[in-house]
């Protein structure tokens, strides 16, 4: 249980900057669970990276990172240089309390003493390079690290000049009480799917939300019949569903932002063709990251040319699909 909106403006502030002042290397994202603590301590920020005072922590740090990038649980994209931890997407161990631990590293050009401790003032930025210091008003790190605090947590930062640096931000975290109710309710909702014979067709350019939105499809016990890189291709396959009478997919996601044909012209596309065919439309789930009120609106009127069901704003999570499935049910069960 957090206030989502303040930790993702603590994520841009930190892996913002961290892109902005890596040039060459990595920037990596790790993210704990502290189920042993019940508040932020000094634990909580062990091992120590860039350690001057025991280089022997920064070596364990260091391992510690390389045993996470070789983990068998993870799933690597060579062409993105991209990573997903699997194990993330399951569901999480009950405990009534802990803290989130999230450390973002990256190679960058690192800092010094002197600069490390005037990071978090207000208006000031450390850096040297007059062409960053325009990208930036000096705040960011102020408003990161109150926000932490007033969240009951903190943060901190571990820099070398010219190794990079890492910065740790650690938040108390209540968990809800209703994990047990709410499996109950998704293995029933898993339960059905699976004997509907329930499936679905992913629309997205972007192969890492191939996976994910397939790994949530899969734990919902709902198939995924097929993927499609843009808008023509994603036509093309539906109307082939249609045409050999093959059992097409209950439910399509469909992004926006696309090449060749975008999702728009796409969706208009799909149900123009349900509609010479007399055949029930599919449920149609737009996600997408970038779209104003406007567009939000056109795409859900059930009165225009793409009659969507649903919305769901990216980044998206296994809760938000859960819900908008959970509330069509019926809808969902009736396609055929």
């Amino acid at each position: 249980m957090i206030d989502h909106y303040r930790i993702t403006q603590i994520f841009l502030n930190l892996v913002g900057n961290a892109i902005k002042f890596t040039e060459r290397g990595h920037i990596n994202i790790r993210v704990e669970w502290l189920s042993d603590r019940a508040k932020v301590d000094e634990q909580c920020w062990k091992p120590y990276p860039f350690n001057d005072e025991d280089e022997q922590d920064e070596g364990l740090f260091e391992k510690n990172q390389m045993f996470c990038l070789l983990n068998k649980d993870s799933f690597n994209l060579n062409t993105t240089h991209r990573k997903i931890q699997m194990n993330m997407l399951q569901e999480p161990e009950s405990y009534s309390r802990g803290v989130l631990k999230v450390i973002v590293r990256d190679t960058g050009s690192g800092m010094t003493k002197e600069e490390l401790s005037k990071l978090f003032n207000k208006f000031t930025q450390v850096t040297s390079d007059v062409s960053k210091k325009k990208l930036g008003t000096g705040l960011g790190l102020f408003i990161t690290k109150q926000l932490c605090q007033r969240m009951g947590g903190d943060i901190r930062v571990y820099s070398k000049k010219g190794k990079g640096s890492a910065f740790i931000f650690c938040l108390p975290v209540d968990c809800a009480d209703n994990n047990i109710e709410m499996l109950n309710d998704v293995e029933d909702i898993k339960r059905l799917f699976s004997e509907c014979g329930l499936q679905t067709m992913i629309v997205e350019d972007e192969p890492l939300l191939h996976m994910i939105l397939g790994s949530f499809f899969n734990k919902l016990s709902i198939k995924v019949a097929d993927i499609a890189v843009n808008g023509l291709e994603a036509y093309h396959k539906y109307s082939q569903f249609i045409s050999k009478h093959k059992n097409r997919p209950n439910i399509v996601t469909m992004d926006l932002d696309m090449p060749i044909m975008d999702g728009k012209e796409a969706a208009r596309k799909i149900r123009l063709l349900e509609t010479e065919g007399k055949i029930r439309p599919c449920f149609l789930l737009i996600i997408s990251g970038n779209c104003t009120e406007s567009e939000i609106n056109e795409c859900l009127d059930k009165k225009g040319t793409i009659r969507a069901d649903a919305f769901l704003k990216k980044p998206i999570n296994i809760e938000d699909l859960l819900r908008i499935i959970r509330c069509n049910i019926s809808q969902l069960i009736s396609i055929s």
